[in-house]
């Protein structure tokens, strides 16, 4: 088990599953699997997005590894259609036992963010793959996350987020190197994509929706750094004004994105 800033409570589980569904094709989109018959999934929680695999990769097994038995046990609530498709195991990702060689792909979604140590993470990982097989993983790089005009209270609470997942052995920017940490863990053809989408008021319903998702992310972490003594609940109801202030504001403009790598084992 490790620590975790957005927390293992039932409205962060709701929060996971619509936040899945909400991001699919962003997230999905140019992802193939469908030549695996057992599909590795670490870091799988509350099987948000194991849902979505399961749908598009239909003739697929996956093992849903975790370390948390609450996000194992929302996960098998959430698949309860589809548990004979599933292998559930509870471990941390850097201590998971595999036998060697017994997957043939690997999907990994805003998981490695939380580990210490990703790169030994991904070593586990091409160990437990068939030479060949395809991975991917989809993180993080914060700094991508942009705002106009800056809305101070919010670049400050979302300073002291980013310090919090940090201490707690984190790392809000491991979607930088994240193609170097595949290939140092013996991964080849890697490929890295950093995805961006600007939202302004060309579209501000569209615009909107996804401040609304994002400020949804940073509500997630208060109770941790409530906790932690980073910010009051003063410091959250500041951070709804500016959401407020800036869905009302034609002019304001939301920098999106994340990063994706695809590898062969």
């Amino acid at each position: 088990k490790r620590d975790y800033v957005h927390g293992y409570h039932s409205e962060e589980q709701d929060r996971l599953l619509h936040q899945a569904r909400y991001l699919e094709s962003m997230v999905h989109d140019g992802i193939d699997l469908s030549r695996c018959k057992n599909i590795l999934e670490v870091g799988s929680g509350v099987g948000a997005q194991t849902a979505i695999l399961l749908e598009r990769f239909p003739e697929a097994k996956i093992t849903c590894v975790d370390a948390e038995p609450a996000q194992i046990k929302r996960a098998q609530d959430h698949l309860q259609g589809d548990l004979d498709r599933i292998e559930f195991i509870t471990a941390t990702a850097e201590n998971m036992n595999l036998t060697e060689g017994s997957r043939d792909g690997a999907f990994i979604c805003w998981f490695l963010e939380h580990v210490s140590d990703p790169e030994k993470v991904l070593r586990k990982v091409h160990a437990a793959l068939r030479p060949g097989s395809p991975a991917f993983a989809i993180e993080v790089f914060n700094p991508l996350f942009r705002l106009h005009p800056p809305p101070l209270a919010t670049i400050r609470y979302f300073q002291a987020f980013n310090e919090l997942q940090k201490s707690i052995g984190g790392d809000p920017e491991v979607g930088l190197p994240l193609g170097a940490l595949f290939r140092r863990a013996g991964f080849r053809e890697v490929r890295q994509e950093f995805l961006t989408f600007t939202y302004d008021g060309g579209d501000a319903e569209l615009r909107n929706s996804r401040l609304d998702y994002w400020f949804e992310i940073l509500g997630s972490g208060f109770p941790a750094l409530e906790r932690a003594g980073k910010a009051t609940k003063a410091d959250l109801a500041a951070i709804k004004a500016d959401l407020e202030k800036l869905k009302s504001d034609p002019h304001s403009t939301f920098l999106f994105g994340f990063v994706r790598v695809f590898a062969h084992a």
